[in-house]
């Protein structure tokens, strides 16, 4: 990780894992289309910039955050999936009246196979729903599914929330939201 500037950072990250499925045959053919990998070696790069100049810290009334990260998979090892992976996140947080916030929040995200490959692993894909995603929707639920009802992600995601923050008594506030989304 390298600080650039006073609010700007970047990073690279390499992983190398040797994964097991966890899932129903019928899932996984389905999923990975027609092929009958359980076990399999991920080799991967990730490069992200951060622009973090929202403030404070652990609870944003003003400022904003932006996010990009590229990846790519497939730097030998024997790894068996080639794919990239962009994924882009903004946030903008707005005093109105005293302690009334408005926040927004955009997250948009592609992946693809690469090296003429057809498929992309089941657990890099992207998944919605849930608590810090769209809200509304039980964790990983929002998008495709197999003919069992298992989440099995997708390669493209938007997400975008609105929220009108207000205090209510003393430490107490609350939220109203709207959330939209899909994979």
């Amino acid at each position: 990780q390298q600080q650039f500037a006073a609010y700007t950072n970047g990073y690279i990250n390499y992983n190398l894992e040797k994964d097991h499925l966890l899932t129903s045959q019928a899932t996984r053919l389905q999923a990975l289309a027609g092929s009958k990998i359980s076990v399999y070696n991920k080799s991967s790069v990730t490069i992200g910039l951060v622009r973090d100049h929202s403030d404070p810290p652990f609870s944003p009334n003003k400022g904003f955050y932006t996010a990009a990260t590229l990846g790519y998979s497939g730097l030998g090892f024997s790894s068996d999936f080639h794919y990239m992976q962009l994924l882009l996140e903004g946030r903008h947080y707005q005093k109105i009246v005293g302690q009334w916030i408005f926040a927004t929040r955009l997250k948009i995200g592609g992946m693809g196979p690469t090296q003429k490959r057809e498929i992309t692993p089941i657990a890099e894909r992207f998944y919605a729903g849930g608590s810090y995603s769209v809200r509304g929707w039980l964790r990983s639920q929002l998008g495709p599914k197999s003919t069992e009802g298992v989440p099995i992600g997708g390669n493209s995601l938007l997400e975008g929330s609105g929220e009108l923050r207000f205090p209510i008594y003393k430490w107490l506030s609350a939220v109203s939201f709207m959330d939209f989304g899909n994979v």
